[in-house]
């Protein structure tokens, strides 16, 4: 009987070992999971499957791809042929021509900044009401816009008609390029202006499946402002910078005006004059402060995006005025590849 107790024993015991090492192999296997769950918050497997899922080219990633496609296509042409027109400049004029050009520009575009979250804010209210088929909110939201960033660009652009010259004479460009830079700012300020207020029209029909119309619209009046920009600087000699703004204002109120007409004769606005026209919407105050609280942080990154090249051309120009043109060169071809 002991004999037996002890042989049972022993095979108690190598059982236990054997199940100790299966154990302690899956103990490892699990210790393996566990990481990897901490890591992703999934185990590998999941990881692996949720991956193929994402990249898994379906129907939603061409609905992304179609989406996309106008506004990437739009961004890359505004500043394509900004960079062009950068160009033309600096082939067809002189340095001071083309430092005024780059300096106005960059002054006036960084105090745009700060309300260009207004015109952003569009992006994202907007969509809200629609989603809600709240149409009349839409259009209000869109008054309130305009609005706003009218009362603002005051301020704003209207410091640059006085205090020009004198940031001009800061950065210690000479003579004949601040007098060239008075000159063209004064003519920036309102195709800025103009622009946002375009930007803000084209809100509506971007969200509601008519952005493709309005990109290829957007980069046909592009192409076409830079085409006669090239055509005039090249046969003219006494097309200068001054003439480059006067052009480029032109077009923009052009463009704006035929846009306008257009959607309003195709009734892309027909659900949204009541919001847009037919009322003050400043006296709803719970839509005015939304939008406000929307464009205060949007305003804020804008301006940390576009303040960075400011401070680098402010180095530049501590060099001399021939390397402010040359920075102003390396901007438009660093914003073309990161569009």
């Amino acid at each position: 009987n002991l004999g037996e107790q002890t042989n049972a024993d022993d095979r108690g015991i190598m059982e236990k070992t054997r199940t100790n090492n299966v154990t302690i192999q899956e103990l490892e296997h699990l210790d393996q999971r566990s990481c990897l769950a901490t890591i992703f918050g999934c185990t590998l497997q999941e990881f692996i499957v949720t991956t193929k899922d994402i990249v898994k080219y379906d129907k939603e990633s061409k609905r992304i791809l179609r989406l996309a496609g106008p506004f990437v296509m739009s961004e890359i042409s505004e500043v394509l042929f900004w960079a062009l027109t950068t160009l033309l400049v600096s082939r067809y004029t002189d340095v001071d021509q083309l430092s005024a050009y780059i300096v106005t520009d960059l002054l006036i575009g960084t105090s745009e900044t700060i309300i260009k979250g207004l015109i952003e804010t569009l992006e994202t209210v907007c969509p809200h009401a629609i989603g809600v088929e709240n149409n009349k909110l839409a259009g209000q939201y869109v008054q309130i816009v305009l609005i706003l960033y009218s009362i603002c660009s005051v301020p704003i652009f209207g410091m640059w008609w006085f205090v020009m010259e004198g940031a001009l004479e800061w950065f210690e460009l000479s003579e004949s390029a601040i007098n060239i830079g008075v000159e063209y700012s004064k003519l920036l300020i309102f195709n800025y202006y103009l622009d946002g207020i375009f930007k803000a029209f084209v809100a509506i029909p971007d969200v509601t499946d008519r952005e493709k119309e309005t990109k290829i619209y957007q980069v046909c009046h592009d192409a076409l402002e830079f085409a006669l920009i090239w055509i005039l600087l090249a046969r003219f000699e006494w097309f200068d910078l001054f003439w480059v703004g006067v052009v480029q204002l032109c077009s923009t109120f052009v463009g704006f005006s035929a846009f306008v007409i257009a959607t309003v004769k195709l009734g892309w606005f027909d659900p949204y004059w009541e919001g847009l026209t037919k009322n003050l919407a400043l006296r709803k105050k719970s839509a005015v402060m939304y939008v406000i609280k929307m464009a205060a942080p949007l305003s804020i990154g804008s301006l940390f995006e576009y303040g960075e090249w400011e401070l680098l051309t402010i180095f530049a120009a501590s060099m001399g005025q021939a390397e402010v043109a040359a920075w102003g060169l390396m901007e438009s071809i660093w914003d073309l590849l990161e569009a």
